[in-house]
Formats: C-alpha cells, structure tokens, sequence
C-alpha cells in the first residue's frame, strides 16, 4: 500500500502486482517511505549512485513538507472547534 501511494498511476495489473517503472524509480519510491527498513542492493552500482541518494532526499523532503501541511491543516481545524464549542456556550 505505502508503495503503491508513491507509485499510484504507473500500476499495470493489480492482481499480479505489475507496476511500469524504471529501476530507479521504484527503488526510489521503495527507499522513501518512511517505514524501517534496511536497504541491501544487489547492484554495487546502483547502491553507489548519487543521482539515488538525492532523488530519495529530494522525495523524502517532500513527504516531510507534505507531513507538516497536513499538522497545520490540523492544529486549525482543531483550534476552530474549540473556538466554535467557546462561543456557542
């Protein structure tokens, strides 16, 4: 599931679980979900790429953003119910 939020328009078949992506874009994708998890590649080269370690910054600065937007979408929606609950009493 958190694979497939990142991933959501390039699934193929559902039931076999075929997603059209590079390489690059699902190891991307796998690597900057903020779940634990220990990243092992098979591939030295890609393992050693900087071009991946800046891309899964890139998308996990953005999740961080996009986590700190829906806080604030929060803490407002939670201060506006406690202003209305004050001045309807």
């Amino acid at each position: 599931m958190h694979f497939h939020s990142e991933m959501p328009r390039r699934l193929v078949d559902v039931d076999a679980r075929l997603y059209r992506a590079s390489v690059m874009e699902a190891v991307i994708a796998a690597d900057a979900i903020m779940l634990g998890h220990r990243c092992i590649y098979i591939d030295p080269a890609l393992a050693e790429s900087p071009m991946l370690r800046e891309a899964i910054e890139r998308r996990r600065a953005r999740h961080a953003v996009w986590s700190r937007v829906f806080d604030w979408v929060g803490y407002l929606a939670l201060a506006v119910l406690l202003a209305l609950t004050f001045i309807v009493r």
